[in-house]
């Protein structure tokens, strides 16, 4: 399972590469929503699940959500 994490809060960042790590997954770290937005073109498909913080300063979940990047397959 591959995993995107968006996160702008670096303390919280810091738990999640824990969190993954400790658990064993795979996983890529955005720092805010166009990141993420970046990261999911870029590696189109092979997220399996995006883990998203709903209130960041550059483009919160509603926006990115609008992309349609993980729209059922």
């Amino acid at each position: 399972m591959k995993i995107l994490i968006a996160e702008d809060n670096q303390l919280l960042q810091m738990l999640d590469k824990e969190l993954m790590k400790s658990c064993g997954y795979d996983f890529d770290m955005a720092s805010n929503g166009r990141e993420a937005v970046e990261h999911a073109q870029k590696n189109e498909g092979e997220y399996d699940l995006c883990l998203m913080d709903i209130d960041m300063l550059i483009m919160e979940w509603t926006a990115w959500r609008q992309r349609k990047l993980f729209d059922k397959k």
